[in-house]
């Protein structure tokens, strides 16, 4: 069994036995319905940690487990306090971390970081054009054991803003570019108009008192903007607008159910005078970021611990708009990949995804299910006068044992009326500081914004298919480091096949939802005899006759729909044709059976076949002489294989809003045949003579024409001996001697047989669908035909179940900023890459890079 986790590993390992229960239930029921391949998922400690896993049908079993990121000991330690951060923008090439020697030691420093020209203006001290080992961007993921083994990484060479959907894509884009703060003053605060002096005030008091620092805010000036969003399947993060186009973040998980808070941001970046300095840096990245959000986005998650997570719902920061309980049935289902999150659309009213199941028969059913919110304006509350007192009471309290619910409540009481905050004012003297904290925090306030959410199943159908080689969607799952193949394939031919049309894979473009829908008919082979006036007539030796047979599994191919594409068709027939031209070729042979060659076995097998024997009641019969008729046969075959198709659907790596669309179609080809013989049929009328050894003198003594009562070897056998037939020939009296043939005439020599192979001729088309500026781009058309045609891995399972081995394919693009840049991979497992847009980057051209900040053009 391999095991994996990412975030604490000490909390991780914690949950180890109870995810190894979780793979053991797995196994259990896959083996109650004969399945090879499955996998599970589950929720420790409230949704804040969870594990999932597979078992393959090559054998692997895999568990991974994932917790809030742990303290980064071996990261940055030294502490500095800008009074807003300024940012990074570019893109990161490798993503490892290498140690610098500097005056003071070593510092840790990631490699290949290449700026934008903006950055270059604005950070030129801090880095210069082309690669660059930043220390700023040297930000560890927290533990990641299991799967990325080896050199050291930063969190950016795992995680990219692709992997999310609608608008949090360029928040991570921004967060990634932030990174740590080595700097007491960022360009912003040293940039005009100053800050307001009440602001400025403010913060000279908190730096003195140490106050109003919530413990992200003291975790990000230690270890730096560690991405605390998630992407999976079990927990995804989302931003939706509100009516008042404020952005708040969305949770959909597990473990808590649909939560929604405002959207975070670093402090004093929603002012009009920090927009200002923007303009004279003449920094247009950020005014950007401040055209979109408001602010700088800080990366504040949702609370970690439970009991803070509970605390600020009844606060009304955090709304929970359906309970864990309320969507545990999408969560009954397996996720095709675990980093298949929800996709939210950019607006974030509606988050749409999907997953599958298998039912007691052991089919697998795949249902697509959709998340539509709405969330009010913000309502505002301006701070009593009072609550600085109560708050300088609470803080009284041992910050530490409370944790984050301290934060919480400090919020909570700048909400509270005054009336209530009296009430708890009088009350002070009579309790401990800690008691009042904890009286305060039961308190429930009417939510920060109203909120509505509808959470419904769209639909449901069955995932079906007994072709191995043949219609595939493959997932992303870095378990593997490559793709996994949904459960198409059913193993078990005993289940009859079962229609489906079936949503797989969900997405949005904006506001538009994209959709691939797997769909498949049963069907049977089938013959389809269209013309057919040879059978019956096989023995015929004259005339033209002709067969045509279609074959097939008639009905629409297997494979895959969308709103982009729809290929479907109807399978082609196989046809198979033969056509015969007979013709009577005159007589060639006068036989007896002692003269000549009329001695030869073959001639009496001819005679069987079709033997004239006039005198068959006879007990002593007369010797006769025959002759042989022939008749030419010519025989044109065709075979035709019909029209037929395959799609493959693959999500690459890092994008989770895309799709590979690849489709094979053409036909098989076929072959031509021509065949030419010659066949014999005995005349019926014959001569009869006698020897003189039976008192003759070997002369013809008369003639008859007679048929045989039948021959069971030829079913039109009458009709059959007519065309050999044109009346009496033997003259009477002439010598037999002279008259038989005396020299064999070998037919055979004549035959010929001549065949052409018709090669095998497809067309493979793959496009690329993607929720970047290109929208839809052709990756290849290509045609293939004989020695050109192989099995392509786009149809193949992944993993292999004999071989092991994984298909891969990656593709990312630039979410924030006017830079168009796409770059993907060109083919399934192409180590190569394509690069769309600006910046034309030669090492955009061989990785898969991640974006950093908001790049422009």
């Amino acid at each position: 069994m391999r095991v994996s986790f990412e975030g604490d590993s000490a909390t991780a390992l914690s949950f180890l036995s109870a995810a190894e229960q979780e793979l053991f239930g797995l196994k259990q029921r896959m083996g109650a319905l004969g399945l090879n391949q499955g996998s599970f998922h589950a929720s420790f400690s409230n949704g804040e940690a969870y594990a999932y896993g597979y078992v393959l049908p090559t054998g692997l079993e895999a568990v991974h487990i994932v917790t809030a990121p742990g303290p980064d000991e071996k990261g940055p330690l030294e502490y500095a306090d800008p009074t807003t951060p300024d940012f990074l923008s570019g893109y990161l090439v490798s993503g490892k971390l290498v140690e610098v020697p500097t005056q003071g030691g070593k510092e840790e420093r990631v490699r290949d970081f290449r700026p934008g020209k903006s950055c270059l203006d604005l950070h030129g001290e801090e880095v210069s054009p082309g690669a660059n080992r930043v220390r700023r961007l040297a930000i560890r993921p927290g533990d990641i054991a299991g799967l990325r083994e080896g050199e050291p990484i930063a969190q950016a060479s795992v995680i990219r803003p692709t992997m999310y959907s609608g608008t949090m894509r360029m928040v991570i884009q921004f967060l990634l570019g932030l990174g740590k703060q080595f700097s007491d003053e960022s360009i912003y605060d040293e940039a005009e108009p100053p800050l307001p002096d009440e602001v400025i005030e403010k913060i000279e008091d908190e730096a003195v008192e140490g106050e109003d620092e919530t413990s992200y805010e003291s975790t990000v000036k230690s270890q730096g903007v560690r991405i605390r969003y998630d992407h999976r399947f079990q927990r995804t993060h989302g931003l939706i607008r509100a009516a008042d186009q404020k952005w708040w973040v969305v949770e959909i998980s597990q473990g808590r159910g649909i939560m929604m808070m405002r959207l975070p941001l670093c402090r004093h970046t929603d002012l009009p005078e920090f927009r200002q300095k923007c303009e004279t840096l003449s920094d247009h990245e950020a005014i950007q970021v401040l055209d979109m959000f408001g602010g700088f986005p800080s990366g504040e998650p949702f609370p970690t611990e439970p009991l803070a997570v509970e605390s600020a719902v009844r606060s009304g920061r955090i709304i929970r708009a359906k309970t864990s309980e309320e969507i545990s049935e999408f969560y009954s289902l397996s996720g095709y990949s675990s980093i298949m999150g929800w996709a939210f659309s950019d607006s974030g009213s509606e988050a749409h995804n999907t997953g599958y199941t298998y039912d007691d028969q052991g089919y697998a059913k795949g249902s697509h299910y959709a998340a539509q919110m709405t969330v009010g304006a913000f309502i505002d509350v301006e701070p009593d006068e009072l609550a600085e007192v109560l708050k300088g009471i609470l803080s009284e309290v041992d910050r530490k044992k409370k944790g984050q619910v301290f934060d919480e409540v400090m919020w909570k009481v700048d909400r509270m009326s005054k009336q209530d905050i009296e009430q708890f004012l009088e009350v002070s003297d009579r309790h401990t500081a800690s008691d009042l904290f904890d009286m305060v925090n039961e308190v429930t306030l009417t939510p920060s914004a109203p909120v509505s959410c509808s959470f419904t199943r769209v639909s449901e159908g069955y995932l079906y298919s007994r072709a191995q080689y043949g219609s595939q969607v493959k997932f992303p799952e870095p378990i593997l480091e490559g793709c996994i193949s949904a459960p198409l394939y059913q193993q078990n031919g005993a289940l009859p096949a079962v229609s489906c049309d079936t949503t797989v894979h969900v997405f949005f473009v904006g506001e538009e939802l994209k959709w691939v829908k797997y769909f498949f008919r049963p069907s049977k082979s089938e013959v389809r005899v269209m013309v057919d006036n040879y059978t019956g007539r096989e023995d015929i030796p004259v005339g033209d006759f002709y067969y045509e047979r279609h074959t097939g599994n008639f009905g629409i191919a297997p494979g895959f729909y969308s709103n982009n594409f729809d290929d479907r068709v109807e399978r082609g027939e196989t046809i198979y044709t033969e056509r015969y031209k007979r013709r009577f070729s005159g007589y060639y042979e006068i036989l007896t059976p002692d003269l000549g060659v009329g001695d030869r076995a073959s001639d009496y097998i001819d005679r069987d076949f079709d033997p004239p024997i006039p005198w068959s009641s006879l007990v002593l019969q007369p010797l006769t002489v025959w002759r042989m008729a022939k008749f030419s046969y010519e025989k044109w075959t065709s075979l035709r294989h019909g029209h037929d198709s395959r799609a493959a659907i693959t999500i690459p790596m890092e994008d989770r809003c895309s799709y590979y669309y690849t489709i094979e179609e053409g036909n098989a080809g076929g072959m031509d045949s021509y065949t030419f013989s010659f066949e014999k049929i005995s005349d019926p009328n014959v001569g009869y003579y006698n020897t003189p050894a039976g008192f003759g003198d070997n002369t013809i003594q008369g003639v008859s024409t007679s048929y045989s009562v039948g021959s069971q070897i030829w079913p039109n056998h009458q009709e059959r001996i007519d065309f050999a037939n044109s009346g009496p020939w033997a003259p009477i009296g002439a010598n037999v001697g002279d008259i038989v043939t005396k020299t064999s005439i070998d037919l055979g020599a004549f035959s010929k047989e001549e065949s052409t192979l018709i090669q095998p001729r497809f067309t493979l088309r793959c496009h690329f669908v993607s929720a970047s500026e290109h929208g839809v781009v052709e990756v290849f058309n290509q045609s293939k035909t004989g020695s050109d045609f192989y099995p392509s891995r786009w149809f193949m399972l992944s993993p292999d179940p004999d071989s092991g081995f994984v298909d891969v394919i990656n593709s990312t693009h630039n979410a924030l900023g006017s830079a168009d840049t796409l770059v993907y991979s060109p083919d399934i497992n192409a180590t190569e890459r394509v690069l769309k847009g600006k910046p034309d980057d030669t090492i955009l051209r061989t990785v898969i890079p991640t974006f950093i900040g908001p790049l422009d053009a």
